[in-house]
């Protein structure tokens, strides 16, 4: 503690994300204490920079219940940050970020980040894509979901697709089908 907790006041972000990750992992509650408010910092920090470091150390903690500073950071204005963000929930998996990744299935610039999170969950998540998959007002969502299911590899998830292979939408059948 008394080495690491001084790098958490660097200006280097590198250095400040490093100390943060050693002391929460390995430093037990003390190190946790120490390293908390300069990862509060890092999320509430104007800079999108700080908040797109501050999405990667939780990704790099490994906790799933650290799951909860993700959930702003995915609505975040900057598109990086909401990209880290998006690759710290599929690194984490916690049940309650499923819903706000389904909705990045949406976005142009994060589907395929929103797509491999979702994957990463595997088996368990069908019934959840089920929803944007049956939502004919959202193509593109329809289709994110449909790959989502083919990566899933479940006979859950066959069973979904199944139900699309004839859909008018030109677009979603070729993606059934290729699943």
């Amino acid at each position: 503690l008394e080495e690491i907790v001084p790098l958490l006041s660097k200006t280097d972000l590198t250095t400040r994300q490093a100390a943060i990750v050693g002391l929460m992992k390995y430093a037990g509650i003390s190190g946790v204490m120490e390293a908390a408010t300069t990862l509060k910092q890092m999320f509430e920090a104007g800079d999108p920079v700080e908040r797109e470091a501050g999405a990667a150390v939780l990704g790099s903690l490994q906790v799933k219940n650290y799951y909860q500073p993700l959930l702003p950071l995915l609505d975040d204005p900057d598109e990086a940050v909401q990209a880290r963000a998006i690759r710290s929930a599929g690194i984490l998996r916690h049940p309650a970020l499923i819903s706000k990744l389904i909705q990045k299935l949406g976005s142009p610039r994060h589907a395929r980040y929103a797509r491999a999170a979702l994957v990463a969950f595997g088996p368990g998540i069908e019934h959840q894509l089920a929803v944007p998959l049956a939502d004919s007002a959202h193509p593109a969502m329809q289709i994110a979901a449909a790959k989502v299911l083919r990566e899933v590899h479940t006979s859950t998830s066959a069973d979904l697709l199944a139900k699309y292979f004839f859909d008018p939408n030109d677009h979603l059948r070729a993606a059934v089908a290729q699943a």
